[in-house]
């Protein structure tokens, strides 16, 4: 017992001392800029506008959370030591094992909340990064991390129309400005694709159902229904939209009256079986075969978490709602996002079971 005791001391001392290691050395290049020029450090300007010493070269980082985990495969894939949240074992088998199982970290925001600082510290990671729709607090929170562990934290802002800009951010810091090229084009192709597609056509009504009852919805105006109001009209129009993962809960009957033209659905259970409940009969997406199950390998590509992936989900919901008006194969799209994105090559047996074809 003596033993272990004195055995997690010295991990602890040894923990608490690279972190005064590392806030001394930043420390020292914060207080003279001068010196940054023949270091191995560098400042940096995050979205939020704080400006934190990194490393000028930087190998090891960690994700605050899955949002972020998402948006970093595509340009620093190689440089994580730990992730946000484990992968599904389903997804386990798209990426390399070295990445699929490093060890787990913890998520700074979002409904868990458990980032391990220790954990964190034993990484090695080099900086930790936020990537999303800044919080109230962000700033307050971020030096204060930065302070506690000697690590610099920081914050790139994405959303779909924030897609050049964080990317520009992305290639800076990890100085692959070329690759950050190759995805804003992507991203930039796919949102003005979807932006002609609807000024010519009348958007068709849609509703994103979730849970095992298919009654919680994706509202109007929810921070997840970002790809829904870009492609279609959102058929679900609430006083008190949620923006938490679970949507606004519903009854049969608002959603009769919503009548949409389209559904997609998030669990799969509730997509099998929904014909065969009278209640939804008379919906016309349901009365006329216009509902569909969304991909959700390896990550929901309508946005849980709300990342990159939306772009390939933006393509997605177009071949669904206009397949008669677009010029773009989807599976041609989803072997080149995969590939562009996560570094993943889909094989024809990889892309049905992610597309759920038969």
């Amino acid at each position: 017992m003596k033993k272990k005791f004195l055995l997690l001391t010295l991990v602890l001392i040894a923990i608490l001392f690279t972190s005064c290691s590392k806030n001394a050395n930043l420390e020292q290049y914060n207080n003279s800029p001068a010196a940054l020029e023949n270091s191995e450090f560098r400042e940096f300007t995050d979205s939020i506008n704080r400006t934190v010493t990194l490393p000028k070269n930087i190998t090891k980082i960690a994700a605050s959370g899955n949002l972020s985990q998402i948006a970093l495969l595509s340009i620093a894939q190689d440089k994580f030591v730990g992730l946000a949240s484990k992968l599904s074992d389903e997804s386990k088998n798209y990426f390399d094992s070295d990445f699929a199982n490093l060890p787990l970290l913890g998520q700074l925001y979002g409904g868990k909340g458990d980032l391990n600082l220790e954990s964190v510290l034993q990484s090695g990671a080099e900086v930790v990064i936020d990537i999303g729709e800044p919080k109230g607090s962000i700033k307050e929170d971020l030096d204060k991390l930065t302070e506690q562990t000697g690590i610099p934290f920081i914050h790139i802002t994405f959303t779909l129309k924030s897609v050049e800009d964080c990317f520009n951010k992305l290639g800076e810091l990890f100085d692959r400005q070329d690759r950050a090229k190759q995805i804003i084009n992507y991203c930039n192709e796919t949102l003005s694709q979807a932006e002609e597609l609807t000024k010519k056509l009348d958007k068709k009504t849609l509703a994103y159902c979730i849970g095992q009852k298919g009654l919680n919805v994706i509202a109007e105006k929810s921070y997840f229904s970002e790809v829904i109001n870009l492609v279609a009209e959102n058929a679900i129009k609430i006083d008190e939209p949620s923006s938490k993962g679970t949507g606004n809960e519903i009854d049969i009957e608002q959603l009769i009256n919503f009548n949409p033209e389209y559904i997609v659905f998030e669990e799969k259970s509730m997509y099998e079986n929904v014909a065969s409940y009278p209640e939804w009969a008379d919906i016309n997406a349901i009365k006329n075969h216009n509902y569909y199950l969304v991909p959700t390998v390896p990550y929901n590509i309508l946005g849980f978490p709300p990342s990159i992936q939306k772009i390939i989900g933006t393509k997605w919901l177009m071949s669904i709602l206009y397949k008669n008006d677009i010029s773009f194969d989807i599976n041609d799209e989803f072997i080149k996002f995969y590939k562009l994105f996560y570094n993943i090559n889909l094989s024809a047996e990889d892309l049905k079971k992610i597309l759920y074809i038969e």
